[in-house]
């Protein structure tokens, strides 16, 4: 019963408080959110209704690939929106504001085509490529880098 938190929570309801309105006690309903205890179906039954959802609404395995999308789409509108006030800035005659609003439009979309690949990469159980290396390791890497040429230095 995986959606069971997200159902509650977008009620902003406690344990506390859908365990007063659906009759099921609070521990109970901590168990079956943490996937330690399945529910009887009376105790669904009881759920669903306090929420005000079906039984196979509630039953219903969450779609993580589903609500991922979501949030890049409002990352991505968030990103149209600069773009629309860049152009505003030029508008104005403002290259100063323009120029920073793409910077922020440049860094959105590297970030969301890297995420967007990543999450392709695990849909369709690539492994990771191992080749490139992380930007902690070409730090690190500069960084002994560094201490040995100032080490050198001082010999």
């Amino acid at each position: 019963m995986e959606g069971l938190v997200e159902l509650r929570e977008n009620r902003a309801l406690t344990l506390r408080q859908l365990a007063q309105m659906s009759g099921v006690d609070a521990n109970t309903i901590n168990q079956i959110e943490l996937g330690h205890r399945k529910p009887r179906p009376s105790t669904t039954r009881k759920l669903a209704s306090a929420l005000g959802v079906s039984v196979e609404d509630l039953e219903r395995p969450t779609n993580g690939l589903a609500r991922y999308l979501a949030q890049e789409a409002e990352h991505l509108d968030d990103l149209v929106e600069a773009l629309a006030s860049a152009r505003d800035a030029l508008k104005h005659g403002r290259t100063d504001y323009a120029a920073r609003f793409l910077e922020i439009l440049d860094s959105g979309l590297r970030a969301a085509a890297e995420s967007l690949h990543e999450a392709h990469r695990i849909e369709s159980g690539q492994k990771k490529k191992t080749t490139e290396k992380s930007i902690d390791d070409q730090l690190g890497e500069l960084l002994r880098e560094w201490q040995a040429e100032k080490i050198a230095e001082k010999t």
